[in-house]
């Protein structure tokens, strides 16, 4: 006969509790671990996006090119006809949502181009996918000019890619983590 006192329900019941928290003890000692290690790759990664983005800076200036802002309110120019009455040729108060909603209508053609592997229609020399998000491109800067024409949008996207490129939740780190994005 054995010495042993067999285990209760209750007994079972604990010891499960126990290993549940030593499990989420370890992923929180995981987690605080990647964090400090992040920490260093982020700053690092902050100091190369700056470094990047003035190079790019320096480039497009060199070369002429406009940056965000200016080639938003070029398109917003010459989609001026869709900002005025048909009739009067008056300015139009345009609706938000509708020019959202056009902008999603741009990416679901995109994706159906990708499902089908389609050529486009209307550019048959070129996949449908690619001249959608193009669309999707124009639609958007023609967003901004027409309803946030004092927004610096080069800046914006710039502030914007510097925040991504040292957001934490971005890092393959942290996105291995449970409860990380993995998209």
């Amino acid at each position: 006969m054995s010495d042993q006192i067999p285990q209760t329900t209750e007994q079972h019941q604990i010891e499960a509790l126990k290993q549940a928290v030593r499990s989420q003890f370890d992923e929180i000692s995981q987690y605080k671990m990647a964090n400090a290690n992040l920490r260093e790759e982020l700053e690092a990664s902050y100091k190369d996006v700056i470094n990047r983005d003035a190079e790019i800076n320096k480039l497009r200036l060199s070369q002429n090119l406009p940056n965000l802002t200016q080639l938003s309110k070029i398109v917003h120019k010459a989609n001026a006809k869709w900002w005025q009455d048909i009739d009067t040729g008056e300015p139009l108060k345009r609706n938000k949502g509708e020019c959202l909603s056009l902008i999603h209508s741009e990416v679901s053609e995109a994706l159906e181009g990708e499902r089908k592997s389609l050529m486009d229609d209307k550019l048959p020399q070129y996949p449908m996918a690619p001249v959608e998000i193009i669309d999707t491109i124009i639609r958007c800067l023609d967003y901004l000019a027409g309803f946030h024409p004092d927004v610096d949008v080069q800046e914006v996207f710039d502030a914007k890619m510097a925040y991504n490129a040292t957001s934490e939740d971005h890092t393959h780190e942290a996105r291995k983590i449970a409860r990380g994005k993995q998209f």
